[in-house]
């Protein structure tokens, strides 16, 4: 109802002027009054809407919450206890995960993309020099620590070189358990149809090496993609062409050109999907500690596979066959299996041991 009568008042504000052509004096006088009163109503309606902006934007001023090196700006409806949980669960999950070093964490303070008036907030002596990075977060979702937690380690992966760019997974930072995320990584592997992944199952480091792309091939795909394999992933291409004829009959080199000069096909130059590269990061974390993954990504020099071996301290065969070991067993320690016939002759000599002692007690 409320919406209709503004419709007409908007109405007789656009017409009232045409009315007042041709008519009377006193007719003129009315209208004109009529004309002031719309503009005294249009002009209150302008003030009530602004005030209940006001008020929509008061409530969306941005609070501040820290937690150690954490800094979240969040809109102001969020509750004090929900914004200390939220923050102090986020931070406890960088700490345990470790990969984002703490001189970034210091450097940035994510911004709630509902929160206004960040202005001010941001020019605080404790947030300056921070730079903001957005937070994509709807207040009352459950999963708001894991969102920021992930939302900063990709603000990290961002800053990174390009080597390190393509190699960090789009998955780290994420929520991630030995039986959950780590089951995955075993699934993957157990049902990878690739060359490089078959050939790390069956216990060989080179092909682990190519899998996760830890290699020092300068054509990745090539040396991590057989022929056979680029085929049976092209076979439901859809977009045919010459080239795409010449690798499915039979041309090697086609197979590959076709890959390299064209984005669209999806053929990732790594093989491991995102949850084999993210349980080496948390081999890596678990094994080495949080320095060492560290480490890693500070290092600048070479491709991934020697700068993993420089932060773990180990050859990249070691230590992507120490990986393949963990992922296989979930992280428990491979049972020790005693050869048969080591087992029959214990269980012989037990038994004769009983023999002559059960003889022994006889004679006495």
């Amino acid at each position: 109802m409320c919406r209709y009568r503004w419709s007409l008042l908007v109405a007789m504000f656009v017409a009232l002027p045409g009315l007042l052509h041709g008519q009377s004096g006193a007719e003129r006088a009315r209208l004109r009054g009529l004309l002031a009163r719309a503009d005294s109503l249009w002009a209150l309606r302008a003030a009530q809407d602004s005030a209940a902006a006001q008020l929509v934007r008061a409530g969306r001023r941005a609070r501040l919450w820290t937690d150690g090196d954490v800094a979240v700006a969040l809109w102001g409806g969020v509750s004090s206890g929900a914004g200390d949980s939220l923050v102090a669960v986020a931070a406890s999950q960088l700490r345990e995960f470790g990969l984002v070093p703490v001189r970034f964490m210091r450097g940035i303070v994510m911004i709630e993309v509902n929160a206004a008036d960040t202005a001010a907030l941001r020019a605080a002596p404790a947030m300056r020099g921070r730079q903001p990075v957005l937070l994509d977060w709807v207040p009352g979702d459950f999963a708001g620590a894991a969102k920021v937690a992930y939302e900063i380690t990709r603000a990290y992966g961002l800053s990174l070189d390009s080597a390190a760019r393509v190699w960090l997974p789009s998955s780290a930072g994420e929520s991630w358990e030995l039986n959950r995320e780590g089951a995955r990584a075993t699934r993957w592997l157990v049902e990878e149809r690739t060359t490089s992944g078959t050939r790390c199952l069956a216990g060989e480091a080179g092909g682990c090496r190519r899998w996760l792309g830890l290699d020092d091939a300068a054509q990745p795909l090539s040396a991590r993609y057989s022929t056979a394999d680029i085929r049976r992933l092209l076979a439901t291409y859809r977009y045919s062409n010459a080239r795409l004829q010449a690798c499915m009959g039979g041309d090697d080199g086609s197979c590959y050109k076709l890959v390299e000069e064209n984005l669209t096909v999806g053929i990732n130059p790594i093989p491991a999907p995102d949850d084999a590269r993210n349980s080496l990061l948390h081999y890596v974390r678990a094994t080495r500690g949080a320095e060492a993954l560290q480490r890693v990504f500070e290092d600048r020099q070479g491709l991934m596979g020697a700068r993993f071996a420089r932060a773990t301290g180990q050859s990249v065969d070691s230590l992507v066959l120490g990986w393949r070991a963990w992922v296989l067993s979930r992280g428990r320690p491979e049972r020790v299996r005693t050869p048969v016939g080591e087992a029959v002759t214990a269980l012989l000599s037990a038994g004769l041991l009983t023999f002559l002692a059960t003889r022994r007690q006889r004679w006495q």
